[in-house]
């Protein structure tokens, strides 16, 4: 508490200032609309006053809608402002307010426009115009981050690691502030929030033994080290596509990804083949459909769960990307009922809001490359900036997988390990409890009958799950005999 107040006393000096200068460069333009002059200059006396930083936020997300993010470097650098600059920031990034920690971003990425980081003039004869159409995509981005905030779906601890980052970025603090703006907005466009009726649901291929396990056994879910994974390009795709080495990047070692798959393809032949197989066997596993309550969303405030972001399909080369989504026929299997115009229609508002994500990230991805080419001397601070989604990203050619993922980061101390190699940590939200559909490929049909009574058996379920044989036409070599399964 008393740490707020003193963080307090000190914006309000610093917003005093600031409000003087907003003052003066309000009246150097001519605005149209007085009634937002009035509302804006209003409402920072109103913070003034009380000590408010929302009513602050408010009044300066207008000021910034209205005009542009570049005079806020320009602000930045008035010498009454710098006498606080410094005490006020450090003070900021220690407080758990993000409204604070936001503003302290915004103007340290403001400091882009300072061509002493890029040569960004707005004089530029004609042939420098792709350098002036450059500074005018960082400003976008800038206002964009900044009147989206509000309706941000922030997990708790969000900015801890950018922010110790920060502390030690010295000089270079304006690339890595912009840097992790363009990341935040990247994951914002991600992230599922299972707010739709289209994205209700995900599912997780495995094997009748970890089943047994989860179901029978009350095992905890667990998150894998990416050491075995069958795409060699995994955590390579992003680096290679911003032109940035990373093999003599000596990163953090004392923390390791450790990640979950998930895919909007429900029932599929082609993952029933590839993914979940007992014992070897092609289309031996079951595919487990989870609803939101396994993940984080804006009502859970529990540092157990985690988030669950789409996978972006990249093509390295050629810049191309699509995200993560369900596919047209998903739409017919799941609204057949309804005739074709409600399938059309369902699937082309779902596919719109998709493809808005889509373009607007392959805008952040093309902007950050440049950035990482403009400053390429800062590759290892950026490195470490991007490090977190590294492992959203794969090759274009599992494309058809759709796969959506928890990464989450911890220290060697919480690994555990099985079988002497394969890392992992615990999961420890109760899967049983967000079980909604299990489908059981066609070589483990013989299962049906104990899946279905370890599911009727379990007393934590109060919404049992339809369980249903898959019914893709396929002749597997042999069929699991449970018998011997289960008695493993």
């Amino acid at each position: 508490m008393k740490e707020n107040n003193y963080l307090n006393i000190k914006f309000r000096k610093y917003f005093s200032i600031l409000k003087l200068e907003l003052v003066s460069k309000i009246n150097q333009k001519d605005f149209e609309n007085k009634e937002i002059k009035n509302i804006i200059l209003e409402e920072i006396d109103i913070y003034i006053i009380n000590n408010e930083v929302d009513l602050f936020y408010k009044a300066l997300r207008e000021y910034v809608n209205y005009w542009n993010v570049r005079h806020l470097y320009s602000i930045s650098k008035a010498d009454t402002y710098r006498e606080y600059k410094e005490e006020v920031f450090n003070q900021a990034l220690k407080n758990n307010n993000l409204k604070y920690k936001l503003l302290v971003l915004l103007f340290l990425a403001s400091n882009i426009f300072n061509d002493n980081y890029a040569n960004f003039n707005f004089g530029l004869p004609k042939k420098d115009f792709k350098l002036k159409n450059r500074r005018l995509r960082f400003e976008y981005f800038l206002i964009d981050f900044y009147l989206k905030f509000n309706k941000f779906d922030i997990d708790i601890g969000y900015f801890d690691k950018d922010f110790e980052l920060l502390k030690t970025a010295k000089l270079h603090i304006p690339i890595i502030s912009i840097c992790i703006i363009l990341k935040i907005l990247i994951k914002d466009n991600l992230k599922i929030r299972f707010n739709n009726k289209y994205e209700r649901k995900v599912a997780h291929y495995t094997n009748l033994y970890v089943f047994d396990q989860l179901i029978n056994k009350k095992s905890t879910f667990r998150l894998n080290a990416p050491d075995y994974m069958n795409d060699p390009t995994e955590g390579k795709i992003l680096f290679n596509f911003l032109l940035i080495e990373n093999n003599s990047f000596q990163g953090d070692f004392e923390k390791i990804p450790y990640i979950s798959c998930f895919t909007f393809n429900h029932n599929s032949l082609n993952q029933f083949r590839l993914y979940g197989r007992t014992d070897d066997l092609e289309c031996s596993g079951v595919s487990l459909t989870v609803d939101k309550g396994f993940f984080l969303n804006n009502r859970q405030q529990d540092k157990i769960f985690s988030s669950l972001y789409r996978c972006i399909y990249l093509d390295e080369k050629t810049g191309y990307l699509e995200l993560a989504g369900r596919n047209r026929f998903s739409f017919t299997q799941e609204y057949h009922e309804y005739g074709f115009d409600y399938i059309n229609q369902s699937w082309i508002r779902y596919s719109t809001s998709l493809d808005l994500k889509n373009n607007y990230v392959m805008y952040l991805l093309r902007t950050m490359r440049e950035l990482c080419y403009e400053f390429c001397s800062y590759s290892n601070l950026i490195y470490e900036v991007l490090e977190e989604i590294n492992y959203l990203f794969k090759s274009f050619s599992f494309r058809e997988e759709q796969e959506c993922r928890i990464v989450k980061y911890a220290k060697k101390e919480n690994m555990k390990i099985w079988n002497f190699k394969f890392r992992y940590i615990i999961y420890g939200v109760d899967f049983v409890k967000s079980l909604r559909n299990i489908y059981i490929g066609v070589a483990s049909k013989n299962a049906f009958n104990y899946i279905v009574y370890s599911i009727q058996k379990n007393t934590k379920m109060k919404i049992k799950p339809k369980i249903i044989i898959s019914e893709h036409p396929y002749n597997p070599i042999k069929y699991i005999e449970p018998e011997i399964v289960f008695k493993k």
